[in-house]
């Protein structure tokens, strides 16, 4: 047995999903579709295939009621153009799995994908909570970052980008301060609510760091808030950057471009009260 049959006889006999594809595009040049070269049993059990003529075909003709793990795939699979090796985790509910599916780019248009059963992994229920969370997460910033590649305006991104998290988080607002060091302020520019939450944005311009000290000072050190009941803030924050007592709970972590403070994001829940898991303050 040479090396080559070594490795075919390993990858076909694994308990994990291998599936060598080509990359099919659109008129825009964007990954639409995956065209089989070779997969392994397991990966078609995880997709429901069957062994007969699947080389050569379109994965989305061959997974009927699996659209969103095809296009989840599909999306990461941009990550990975320019051959950078991809690892990334995603809640099939198809199957009520998670899959950790490992990706890399042999050649162009080519791709290795791994798909292995991480649900095997969880202990107990708390873990699969959390690691679903992460998955969440990882979602999350994984559509705005595609969003980032796809949209050319600064204004649609910044804005359609908090909408993504506002509504995957089911926050009560989110919105983007910048900091303007010659005039020492800092500006709401970027606002995006839930249904039925007033806006502060109007508010909110020409805040003078002077009057906020301490807000100020914890973002120029890199350091997040993390605020359960908005009441236990120093009151000169309260006052300035809230002068609606609609809000209950808030998230904020600075903002910083190539180490110049750029402003901080924040997240504001207004319902009531709510532990910031550590996870999301990363």
């Amino acid at each position: 047995m040479n090396e080559q049959e070594f490795y075919r006889t390993v990858v076909q006999n694994a308990l994990s999903g291998y599936v060598y594809c080509r990359s099919l595009t659109d008129h825009a040049g964007s990954i639409s579709d995956l065209e089989i070269i070779e997969a392994n049993p397991a990966f078609m059990e995880i997709f429901n295939l069957n062994q007969d003529n699947i080389k050569g075909q379109p994965l989305s003709k061959l997974c009927s009621g699996m659209e969103r793990e095809l296009s989840f795939l599909l999306g990461a699979l941009g990550r990975v153009a320019q051959g950078r090796p991809l690892r990334l985790r995603t809640y099939f509910r198809s199957h009520r799995r998670i899959y950790q599916a490992n990706i890399h780019s042999p050649q162009p248009q080519h791709y290795v994908i791994h798909l292995i059963d991480s649900s095997q992994l969880l202990k107990n229920r708390k873990a699969e909570r959390y690691l679903k969370r992460q998955l969440s997460n990882e979602e999350l910033l994984f559509n705005a970052a595609m969003l980032a590649m796809q949209e050319a305006n600064p204004e649609q991104f910044f804005s359609r980008c908090l909408a993504i998290i506002g509504e995957k988080l089911r926050l009560s607002r989110v919105y983007i301060f910048e900091y303007h060091a010659e005039q020492g302020t800092i500006n709401n520019t970027y606002e995006w609510l839930a249904q039925g939450v007033p806006s502060l944005k109007h508010r909110l311009q020409g805040i003078k760091t002077a009057d906020i000290p301490w807000w100020h000072q914890t973002m120029l050190n890199r350091s997040s808030i993390n605020c359960r009941d908005i009441k236990e803030l120093p009151e000169d924050s309260v006052r300035v950057l809230w002068p609606m007592q609609s809000v209950k709970s808030i998230l904020a972590m600075p903002l910083f471009i190539d180490s110049t403070y750029f402003g901080f994001v924040g997240f504001d829940q207004c319902d009531s009260c709510c532990e910031w898991n550590l996870e999301d303050s990363r």
